[in-house]
Formats: structure tokens, sequence, C-alpha cells
């Protein structure tokens, strides 16, 4: 058993908190749950197991893997093993799952999916299904004996010396790219716990918490809900994704689970205030809602506010890069019609700058891009060093000694409150009739508008052309008043467009890359 703290990582805080309390429950999905105790036990068998068929390269594990207590298993078991993982979601494309096999390039490919066909995937590598691996677990590879005359005592202990150390990799989170092709992001494990630990002091989880895990597996956000559990004993439910398509199902999900933390996209939540699934059903448990991914609409947030008027609401920003989380705003307050919220003050071990195009501090006040700092940032690209070193600059700003940095690609202000207020991507600014327009703030101003649940405007700068996509009831007429109303005729839309969804990357993000294409095509 491990005991050691000072590793900081996600297996040694796993043994201590599955000692503290093994018959708790840690994990739940649609096919049953399991406790602390079990799940330590098993995923140190697996992790013993598949010991023998890491590389010792350092290539880590491409695992393809269903939102089922099978994920944190695996990825757990990949620690035990001494390496590190690659997940991809099993409900991707056959061809997106392809192409994230190839950019991974590992070895070996776990299958962890029920009923995944390995086959069809192209890998030329070695495959192994986890129930292959299982089956080996329970044999002599995951117990007394593993041919070669080593008793379990002695599996154990060679178990624990491939245990990882905090700065050792933890993951490779695949994200979208401005290229079109994916980019891996490398997390260790001692970002990831001092987000986590940070995290959950501040939104204050504990183990008498329940969280409904809403990310795919695959996606950063997911790390909350695979690893909370980890570090502070609270229980998770991996709901299914169906469920979030059926919002009435969902709720009584939550309540059946007596959920009392959600930890969602913003687009969830705007999903559910749009069909008022609270007239419906109501959430008897839950008692902390946090949402980033996107701009929340105001009117969405009272809604949840008004139907939970003792929850804890959080609004919280970051990039992959910085371990999912920089900066984060507690909504003490019932929200105005057409209030912006911030994304608030930076944790405990980040650290955040506003700097200009010339890498330098910007005036008190201005917009500058958002730089992050400390202990949260990615080891780097996957393959990718090139990428690494323009993405991670060494810089020496404001007179402090030379440090590393993430430029994020956001711009953001300084509030006279010590907030961060955020203004949308770098490369969604442009320059239309002279003026500096942020498509971000033309979403912002459509989505106040009820009726509309999401807005994502796009600019086609050969036609001087801006094109407004938008889901929800609303018509393109009461959106384009709506916005003649609230902003300049400069930044108002020439065309609108609805649609029954917004297309979204792998990741969640919406694909403005197909929207342009679209919407060149609809001009055309």
């Amino acid at each position: 058993m491990l005991t050691d703290m000072k590793s900081g990582s996600l297996t040694s805080c796993l043994e201590r908190t599955a000692a503290a309390m093994p018959g708790k429950v840690m994990f739940i999905d649609e096919y049953g749950s399991i406790t602390f105790g079990d799940f330590v036990e098993k995923a140190r068998r697996l992790g013993r197991a598949l010991r023998k068929y890491i590389d010792e390269g350092g290539d880590g594990v491409a695992v393809i893997v269903d939102k089922s207590i099978r994920a944190p298993l695996v990825y757990a078991a990949v620690m035990y093993a001494g390496s590190f993982y690659l997940p991809i979601d099993s409900t991707l494309p056959t061809a997106r799952k392809k192409q994230l096999i190839g950019i991974a390039s590992t070895p070996l490919l776990l299958v962890a999916a029920r009923g995944q066909d390995a086959d069809e995937l192209g890998f030329t590598g070695m495959t192994l299904a986890y129930d292959d691996l299982e089956a080996l677990a329970s044999g002599p590879a995951g117990n007394a004996d593993d041919g070669d005359g080593r008793d379990a005592a002695s599996q154990a202990a060679l178990s624990d010396t491939g245990a990882p150390e905090g700065g050792d990799p933890l993951c490779v989170i695949f994200t979208s790219g401005s290229t079109g092709t994916p980019k891996g992001v490398t997390l260790s494990h001692s970002a990831v716990l001092r987000y986590l630990e940070d995290f959950a002091r501040i939104v204050g989880l504990g183990p008498e918490d329940r969280l409904a895990g809403q990310s795919p597996p695959d996606y950063v956000a997911a790390l909350r809900d695979l690893y909370f559990p980890f570090i502070c004993g609270a229980s998770t439910c991996l709901a299914p994704k169906r469920l979030f398509s059926f919002p009435t199902g969902l709720f009584e999900y939550l309540n059946e689970h007596r959920a009392t933390a959600l930890f969602w996209v913003a687009p969830v939540l705007s999903y559910c205030a749009e069909f008022k699934v609270f007239d419906a059903v109501g959430l008897d448990t839950v008692n902390k809602v946090v949402f980033t991914g996107s701009v929340l609409p105001s009117a969405h947030l009272r809604y949840w506010q008004n139907h939970l008027p003792g929850a804890m609401f959080m609004n919280h920003y970051g990039p992959t890069e910085a371990t999912a989380t920089v900066s984060y705003y507690i909504v003490s307050h019932a929200v105005a019609e057409s209030e912006d919220l911030p994304i608030g003050v930076p944790l405990p071990a980040v650290g955040v700058e506003l700097l200009g195009e010339d890498a330098l501090p910007v005036a008190e006040g201005e917009i500058g891009e958002i730089y992050v700092r400390g202990g949260g940032l990615a080891i780097g690209y996957w393959r990718d060093a090139d990428l690494t070193a323009r993405s991670f600059p060494v810089l020496t700003v404001g007179g402090r000694a030379a440090e590393r940095y993430f430029r994020t690609g956001d711009m953001g202000r300084l509030l006279p409150d010590g907030n961060l207020a955020f203004h949308g991507r770098k490369d969604l600014l442009i320059k239309l009739m002279g003026h500096r327009v942020e498509l971000a703030e033309i979403e912002r101003a459509a989505a106040r508008l009820d009726g509309v649940t999401e807005a994502i405007c796009v600019y086609d700068p050969e036609r001087t052309l801006l094109t407004l996509f938008y889901t929800g009831p609303a018509t393109d007429g009461n959106l384009a008043k709506y916005l003649r109303m609230n902003l300049p005729d400069f930044m108002i839309p020439r065309r609108f467009h609805g649609l029954g969804e917004i297309p979204r990357l792998p990741g969640g993000k919406p694909d403005r890359r197909h929207l342009r294409d679209l919407a060149i095509d609809l001009a055309s």
C-alpha cells in the first residue's frame, strides 16, 4: 500500500482516501457501482496485469473508453502500471478515432469500451481489450504468481515502484487545433492535483458530496468528475450521455442518485432553462452548480437561481493547457437581465498577466491577452516541441524573475474590484468599417434575448459579412430588432440563421470553422 504522500500523485491520494472509507460508494454508472476499497484493489490488479505490456520509452497508452466505471478504473490501472493515458471517447465517429490514434502514435491501444471493434480502427500496434485485461488480472498475472516465481507481495511491490511522481505525465487530452488537426495537451499529476485540491477547497467539496458527471471521459472537464473522489472522498455518478438530451429524465436521475454538485458546461444549463425543466421536476439535493465552457446567459442563470435559491453558483474559466481552470467567480447575487459575469480571480496557485502585442503589461483597465503562469501549466503539446515553445514562452514580466507562461489567446480586462472580465478570443477580434469588433460581444448580446439558447457569430473578410447562427425559438426578425436596440449599427450581423443545434468539436466547443464555411455557402 502506498503511504508516502510526498510523491503528489493521484494514486497516492487514491490509496489514502480508500483506506479511510473503503466501504463508501465511489462511482456509479448505469451498470452498477463500486466502493473505494473495491476500486483501488481492482485498479491495482489491472495495473499489475497491464504492466508487462507497457513500453518503457514513455509512449503512453491510448485508451478508447465509454462513460462508465471502466474509465476511471482503466486510467488508474495505467497509473499503477507506471504510465499515462491518452483518452479517446468511444462515441466519436470512427474517422475521428482513427485520426486521434494516429496522432497519439502509441505502441499499445487499450480498448476499454463495451462492444468496441478494434479492427475497424486500423491500428498496427498491440491492441488489448478490457475484458482480456480483466481476465489476466484475475489470473496469475494479477494475483499470486506471474509465471516466474514472484508471489503477490512481490508483484505489489513491483507495482508500487512504478507508481508515478508528481511531475510525471498523467494524461494527454486532445483539443481542437487552429489548423484543423487536434492537439494533445500533456498534463502532469502535480498540475491536476494542485487544481483539484484548490477547487475542492473553494467549492467546499467533501465526502458527503455526490457529483453528476456530464463531460465525456476524454474531455478535460472530466478530470473533476473522475478525480474529485480520489482527493476528497466525494462520489461521482457517471450520468449516461443520452439523459442530457432529455432534461426531465436528467433531473429525475439527479434526484434518484441524490446528486449535490453539478460541474457542467454552460450550454447544458441553458438547455434546461430553455425547456423550463424546473416547472416539471425540482431538484431535491443539488446545492453546488459550477459552469464553464462558454457564456451562460443571465436569463438562464437567473432561472436556475430562482429554483435553487440556496445553492452556490460559480462561473469559472480556463483552457486545457492550464489544467482546465485559471479563475473563478462565485455568483453571490441575483443576476440582472443584461449582466455579463466576470471570470473572477485566479486560483491560489495560478498567476495571470494581461499583456499586449509586445508582451508587456497593458495599462490599468485596458484589454490584453491573458497569459497564465504557475504550477497548473501543462507539460506541453504531445510530440510537438515547436508548438510547445511558441505557446509556453519564458518571459520576464513586471520585474518578476523569468517564468514559463501559457499564451491563452483569450482577451481580458482587470475590473476595479479585482475580477477579470472576459473579452473573447484574440482570433475573434476583427476590424470592421474601421472599428474594432469583438464577435463575443455580439454573441453575448444575442444570448440575452429570450428565445435564444446559444449564439455564434462568424466573419467572412472577403465579403465583410457578419453572420449570426443561433438556437432556440427566436426568429431572425426579432433577433435583428433586439440587436439594433442594443448594439451600434456596424456590429449588427447582415445575416441570421437559426439552427436546430450548434455544431461542435469533439471537446464540446462550437465548431466555428464549420460555421464559417456554412456562412460562405449560404452567402453564395
